[in-house]
């Protein structure tokens, strides 16, 4: 019996063809481009990729870039470099190593007023920074990138205006965290990002759940956020959004069916082994509990 062949177009064999690809050799023989920092736009798309499939090998990858192409890549693509191994550090978990790479990443742009640069460097150090516990700093540097940003940017003011949100949530101001969010929601509503419509919409949700004001909407939003989550298999923020909408079934007085959510989400978080979920999700319920 002839054993079946790995399906070459398969995320696994992707990542592996990518990661042997990249061993030790220069972007440019991997990547086609007139010369290495065309090359490095491919690099960073896979890179971004594959920190969403496959983060630890994809922090390996970044490590493997050769220190001669380190050194000769234009000022921005050495700085973007920087965030794109933050970026990968942080979907494997290790946030404070990302936050010290965001820095570096940040502290750069700034010294050389590299305006593109510090505009994606604070969207993802913003985040990070919240989920540090950093609220301040985070308010500090979201609120600076936003005012780099031109007219015209409106993706990433509406990707901005949501990662603030976030930080305001994450912060307990909730009242500060609708306004952002509402926004934010209205803008990727209206340029049809469906990812991120999802996410602004559950989180407002979860706001204002957390807030007390117009629960009934802020269930629809919760379920609406979930419901591309399950679709698409983002099981980690499928958790979240269960969870927030067992927190909404304690405030409806349906104790008995919250409680039962809550013991089937603890076995689901033991089966992901996400530990940063767990912290979060665990810190969601004490806050809403008291």
């Amino acid at each position: 019996m002839t054993a079946k062949k790995a399906d070459p177009t398969s995320e696994e064999a992707l990542i592996q063809s990518w990661l042997s690809a990249r061993a030790g050799v220069s972007i440019r023989k991997v990547w086609p481009g007139e010369n290495l920092d065309a090359a490095f736009e491919g690099f960073s798309r896979d890179a971004l990729r594959h920190a969403r499939v496959n983060p630890p090998e994809s922090v390996r990858a970044v490590e493997k870039v050769t220190a001669s192409d380190r050194k000769n890549l234009a000022p921005a693509n050495r700085i973007k470099l920087v965030r794109l191994y933050a970026h990968a550090l942080s979907h494997a978990g290790q946030l404070k190593a990302s936050d010290r790479h965001y820095r570096r990443a940040w502290d750069l742009s700034v010294k050389l007023n590299l305006r593109e640069q510090i505009v994606f460097t604070g969207l993802g150090w913003t985040n990070i920074l919240s989920l540090l516990g950093h609220y301040e700093e985070a308010k500090r540097i979201g609120h600076y990138a936003m005012s780099r940003l031109k007219n015209s940017e409106r993706v990433l003011k509406a990707r901005l205006s949501n990662n603030l949100g976030v930080v305001y949530h994450r912060w307990g101001k909730f009242e500060q965290a609708v306004t952002l969010l509402k926004e934010s929601r209205r803008q990727l509503k209206a340029l049809g990002f469906r990812y991120d419509f999802a996410y602004v919409t559950y989180t407002l949700g979860h706001s204002l759940l957390l807030q007390g004001e117009d629960l009934r909407f802020a269930r629809k939003c919760i379920e609406e956020g979930r419901a591309y989550f399950a679709e698409n298999k983002l099981h980690t923020l499928d958790l979240y959004a269960r969870t927030a909408l067992a927190l909404a079934d304690l405030s409806d007085g349906h104790y008995r069916k919250a409680m039962e959510t809550l013991e089937e989400l603890h076995d689901d978080l033991e089966k992901l082994g996400d530990k940063r979920a767990t912290a979060l999700i665990l810190r969601q319920q004490a806050e809403f509990l008291g």
